[in-house]
């Protein structure tokens, strides 16, 4: 797997911070494995390209949606104080 479009999509925001019409500070990247950059032994890489996703994608989907849910319920319900102040990236153990 890579991160190609995490940094292709970072960098589009950090210009858009650049230019004021973004906080850098509330971007809150969230990945999950989905597909691979490189076929399986004994695959060609037309295979790869054009081989569906395992479950269609649905173990990626509920993946994401584990841990994403969390977080945003606790932005929705800290919202009087993230408003103003965005989580810390930090932890604070």
């Amino acid at each position: 797997m890579t991160n190609v479009e995490d940094n292709g999509t970072l960098r589009s925001l950090y210009r858009l911070a650049e230019s004021g019409r973004l906080d850098k500070d509330r971007i809150l990247v969230l990945r999950s494995a989905s597909n691979f950059t490189q076929p399986p032994k004994n695959e060609t890489a037309v295979w790869s390209i054009t081989a569906p996703y395992p479950a269609n994608g649905s173990t990626a989907l509920e993946t994401c949606y584990r841990v994403a849910a969390p977080v945003v319920s606790a932005l929705i319900d800290g919202w009087d104080i993230y408003e103003a102040t965005p989580p810390s990236a930090l932890p604070s153990w």
